[in-house]
C-alpha cells in the first residue's frame, strides 16, 4: 500500500509531495495545473521522508525566521466542502513574532480565506475561516516538538471543521456561517501577504474540494505506516470506536 497512491485515488486538487531537493518550484500532481514557486532568494531545505513506507521522496523544512521559505500557487483554492491533508514534524512550537505558526494558509488574515496553524508555544491546533470563526482544537491534539502527525482538517457544507489525526477523528467543532471567498493564493508555511510562519517540517500537503470520510482518512494513515506496522497496525484485537477496517495489500 503506497500513500501517493492512495492520496491521488480520491483526486486532490492540490498534491505537494514537498519531495524537491533543488530549484525553486514545488511540484502539484493534483487535479489542478498549478505548480508552487518559493519567494525571491529562495532555497529548498530537504528532509527525509515523513512517510515511512515512501522513504524514496523526501520532506521539506520551513523556517519561519528565513523569508525565503515560502510557497504559493498561480491560482487559489477557497471553497467548502473541502479536505486539507498533511504530515508535520515541528521544530519549534514557537511562531514567528510570538504569534501563531502557520501551516498552510489560502486567504487574507482577518479578511477572507482560511488558515491552518498552531499556537505560539501551545501547539494548540486551529482551523480558521478569516474574518469569521476560529475553530480551535482541544489541547489533547496539540502539535508537539518532535513529533510527527499525519493530519487532516474536513471543512463540510455545513460549515463544521472535523481534526483527523493519526487517522482518527479526535474532535469536530460546529459553526454556522462559511467561510468568506477570497482571491489569494495557497501559501505553504507561511501566512499569506505576512511573515506569521512555522518551523518545522512538511510532507504531503493534499488539499481535496471534498470531504473525505473517515474511512479514506485511516486508510491514508496506514499507508504512510512501514509494511510492518500496516500488517500489524490492527491485527489481533477488536476496533475501537472511530476505527475502521482496512484492506492491505
Amino acid at each position: 500500500m503506497l500513500y501517493s497512491t492512495e492520496v491521488l485515488t480520491d483526486a486532490p486538487s492540490y498534491y505537494y509531495r514537498l519531495a524537491e531537493t533543488s530549484g525553486t518550484t514545488l511540484d502539484n500532481i493534483g487535479s489542478v495545473d498549478s505548480a508552487g514557486d518559493m519567494t525571491a532568494n529562495a532555497t529548498v531545505d530537504p528532509q527525509s521522508s515523513l512517510i515511512a513506507s515512501d522513504t524514496a521522496n523526501g520532506s521539506l523544512k520551513f523556517s519561519w525566521n528565513l523569508p525565503c521559505f515560502r510557497a504559493s500557487t498561480a491560482s487559489s483554492f477557497s471553497q467548502e466542502p473541502m479536505t486539507v491533508e498533511f504530515v508535520v514534524t515541528p521544530v519549534t512550537l514557537n511562531g514567528f513574532g510570538a504569534g501563531d505558526a502557520y501551516v498552510v494558509t489560502c486567504g487574507n488574515s482577518g479578511a477572507d480565506g482560511w488558515s491552518i496553524s498552531w499556537g505560539h508555544t501551545t501547539g494548540v491546533w486551529k482551523f480558521t475561516s478569516n474574518g469569521v470563526f476560529d475553530y480551535t482544537f482541544s489541547s489533547a491534539t496539540n502539535a508537539q516538538v518532535g513529533v510527527k502527525q499525519h493530519m487532516a482538517f474536513v471543512l463540510d457544507s455545513a460549515h463544521d471543521v472535523s481534526l483527523y489525526q493519526n487517522g482518527l477523528l479526535a474532535q469536530k467543532v460546529l459553526h454556522t456561517v462559511a467561510p468568506n471567498a477570497t482571491t489569494a493564493n495557497l501559501q505553504i508555511g507561511r501566512i499569506t501577504g505576512g511573515t506569521a510562519g512555522m518551523e518545522g517540517i512538511i510532507d504531503e500537503i493534499a488539499i481535496y474540494g471534498t470531504e473525505l470520510s473517515a474511512a479514506r482518512i485511516f486508510t491514508h494513515y496506514v499507508a504512510s505506516l512501514d509494511e510492518t506496522n500496516q500488517n500489524k497496525r490492527f491485527r489481533g484485537r477488536k476496533l475501537r470506536r472511530g476505527e475502521y477496517p482496512v484492506r492491505l495489500n
